[in-house]
């Protein structure tokens, strides 16, 4: 068995997958990987980690569609200061070095694959750890890995390449370049083991003088950059997630009456760099205000009339629709109402199909809630069943709030919750009731958003909730993460680790906590 079939081997690949193939753009052939490395091929991909496959060997490669992390990988490209790739001599002398600090460092990693100019070094997961990694684990362990990378071999490691859809060269497969010169035979320099999660974990810990230092700007340096903002101070991300519409009283008002179709278009021709308040030109990257963004990964352009917002570091490209259902955790439908009412459009008519009948919805909801508890029991976790008196309780005054407001369609309908009267209805102290909401939030039940009227009557606009649509894998799923990020969630979770949760969870961000 040679070098590369012991690293597929050790990464647990299907040998059935498809692969990639860079042409001018990524294209995915009805090829397998086991082809791809029995005759080596041109530009050839693959994806890392595991995804459904269907149709004979085709991928679904969607960030939400990972079936299984196989391993944690840092693509190491080496440039000079004017971010030109090195000469030979250079790059030669380069290369060595640093590998000579990746297989001196006391967990080198699993693979060193070469590329033509640097290395893909890869810490591949152990097969009986691979089902304990959960999305929100490996992106930290993820970023642990690139920046102690970044700090401590090289800076040529590549910020972009640690999406979990990430593709790369396979080897035994030719980088050849576009004018088909120069090819450069990809392969496998350095094999070792597999980790098991403590393991990189405690070698690769997440403290914060780990971070990645920012780069020195030279005179070449030629991008302008809008800075991310960090959560806590992300205002414009905080007002979205909240549907907070006092925020955005810089926008100017439309004033008109649309039907719904109209107003999904007016609303898609409005410009997003407005709306975020941001002072870049159509297709300047900057980085991100939405999320934890060290580079600028992202960009606005228009097409056909329509404004497009697009993350490359997450692979998401999103119209302002889109975009706030996003950030919010909404759904499409209540996106665009909030939209019209920061840019004063009048809905002719938001009931297009007719008057739903709110008691399926409940007992649908109530019947989801109490199987996914059971299922979540059998898997160790009991958090949820904790949680269900009081969703019972909601979903009570839900009927009542929607029955006196006429509300013909359920999901139109916010509800306002005190914790007073939750507490009085449970027999339950008020600090358990708002942890309990916390956590309803976090498994996606209910989402607290912002409410301008009840500030008048209330003082307060942050105890306005909108019922969520349920879905057990999601609510497994969301309470796994849940779990891991905050192992006592019945005693333990805070409204600022709800937050920091909520923030990870929607933008697959790595955050220190």
């Amino acid at each position: 068995m040679n070098k590369t079939e012991q690293f597929f081997n050790m990464l647990n690949k299907n040998p059935n997958e498809n692969i990639y193939q860079l042409n001018n753009e990524f294209k995915q052939l009805n090829t397998s990987i086991q082809k791809a490395v029995e005759n080596p091929q041109q530009n050839i991909y693959y994806a890392v980690n595991d995804f459904p496959i269907v149709n004979n060997g085709y991928i679904l490669r969607q960030a939400d569609k990972v079936r299984r992390f196989n391993a944690c990988y840092v693509d190491i490209d080496l440039k000079n200061d004017q971010g030109e790739h090195l000469q030979d001599k250079d790059l030669q002398k380069n290369k060595q070095n640093i590998y000579n600090k990746l297989i001196g460092l006391s967990c080198p990693p699993s693979a060193i694959v070469e590329s033509k100019n640097g290395y893909h070094t890869y810490w591949i997961i152990t097969k009986a750890d691979r089902q304990d990694c959960i999305p929100m684990r490996w992106r930290r362990l993820e970023q642990c890995i690139y920046n102690y990378i970044y700090n401590n071999i090289s800076n040529g490691a590549d910020s972009k390449a640690t999406d979990a859809t990430r593709i790369l060269r396979c080897p035994n497969s030719y980088h050849v370049k576009a004018d088909n010169t120069s090819p450069f035979l990809v392969q496998v320099k350095y094999l070792s083991r597999p980790y098991t999660l403590l393991e990189l974990e405690e070698h690769f810990p997440a403290i914060h003088n780990n971070e990645p230092q920012e780069k020195k700007t030279t005179k070449q340096d030629k991008p302008q950059e809008v800075r991310a903002l960090e959560p806590a101070c992300s205002d414009i991300y905080t007002a979205i997630n909240e549907l907070d519409s006092d925020y955005f009283d810089y926008i100017t008002p439309i004033n008109a009456e649309l039907g719904w179709q109209d107003a999904e278009k007016t609303l898609k021709s409005q410009d997003i760099r407005t709306f975020l308040g941001l002072n870049v030109n159509l297709k300047q990257s900057f980085s991100s205000v939405l999320r934890k963004d060290d580079n600028p990964s992202c960009t606005i352009y228009c097409n056909q009339g329509v404004y497009l917002y697009c993350d490359f570091g997450l692979n998401y490209t999103a119209d302002i629709i889109r975009l706030v259902s996003t950030v919010a955790g909404v759904k499409y439908s209540k996106a665009v109402k909030w939209l019209c009412s920061v840019y004063g459009i009048e809905l002719l008519d938001t009931f297009k199909n007719g008057r739903t009948d709110i008691e399926p919805l409940i007992n649908e909801n109530i019947t989801t809630i109490t199987k996914t508890a059971k299922e979540a029991e059998a898997r160790g976790i009991f958090f949820i069943s904790s949680v269900i008196e009081l969703y019972k309780v909601i979903m009570e005054i839900w009927k009542k709030q929607v029955t006196e407001k006429g509300f013909q369609n359920p999901s139109d309908c916010n509800i306002l919750l005190g914790s007073q009267y939750l507490a009085d209805k449970t027999g339950k102290d008020r600090k358990t009731i708002r942890r309990q909401l916390l956590i309803l939030q976090a498994i996606g039940a209910l989402k607290r958003i912002a409410s301008k009227s009840n500030i008048s009557k209330y003082g307060n606009k942050t105890n306005t909730y909108i019922v969520q649509e349920l879905d057990a894998n999601t609510i497994l799923q969301k309470a796994r993460d849940l779990l891991e990020f905050c192992p006592s969630p019945l005693s333990k979770l805070t409204e600022k680790q709800f937050n920091l949760f909520s923030y990870s969870d929607y933008w697959g961000s790595n955050l220190d906590i």
